[in-house]
């Protein structure tokens, strides 16, 4: 039997996953929690097998990094946001266009020490593993080592196209506020602080990959 302890703070959120994961034969409930401070009060005294945690809680990230299992709910489809996740410590990651099947099943191969990855996100992290690889030989710091993913590259080719955050979430048919993360995202894996040097970065190098000094 594989313990789980819920964290999110939506409560129908929460207690729809506890009723709906309860009924798996492999699988109970130990506790829920809605917070930062609650999650690890009773992270450390249960010791559940597996943390089932809200992408989207503030202070997600510093969960993530606690010994043991930590399964992220509610993440985005972009191969950096899902690569930051288990590089911060998650034992798995479920997307949000996920089935309740999809969940339980993610929850028990992290369990069992597996991570199931799609073919594009197994490709980047292969290329980050490259990286890392890389410039580790060269002795050079691991955030010099940039490379754009597909959708912050096409994100970046429209703001040197003049559109604004709210132009690209339209073009895109996201949010304006996912837009804004997005933009907020680049400028800072490029270590830039305007959006037209990220278009500048981009036309200087069109493969999306390069070294920043």
């Amino acid at each position: 039997m594989i313990t789980l302890l819920i964290v999110t703070a939506v409560r129908f959120y929460r207690e729809g996953l506890a009723d709906a994961l309860s009924r798996r034969p492999a699988l109970s409930v130990a506790a829920t929690a809605a917070g930062y401070d609650e999650a690890r009060r009773l992270a450390a005294a249960l010791e559940p097998d597996v943390v089932l945690l809200d992408a989207g809680l503030p202070g997600a990230r510093d969960l993530v990094s606690r010994p043991g299992c930590t399964v992220v709910v509610d993440v985005g489809d972009d191969e950096s946001e899902v690569v930051a996740w288990v590089e911060a410590g998650a034992s798995g990651y479920v997307p949000r266009e996920a089935s309740l099947d999809d969940l339980a099943a993610t929850v028990e191969r992290a369990a069992r020490g597996e991570m199931h990855c799609s073919p594009r996100i197994t490709a980047y992290m292969q290329q980050r593993l490259s990286q890392l690889s890389l410039y580790a030989g060269q002795r050079i710091p691991p955030s010099h080592a940039v490379q754009l993913t597909l959708r912050e590259r096409e994100i970046v080719e429209l703001i040197g196209r003049g559109l604004t955050n709210k132009g690209i979430a339209r073009h895109l048919g996201i949010e304006v506020a996912t837009a804004k993360n997005h933009v907020h995202n680049i400028l800072g894996k490029l270590q830039v602080e305007h959006r037209d040097d990220a278009a500048a970065w981009l036309r200087r190098n069109p493969s999306g990959s390069a070294r920043v000094a």
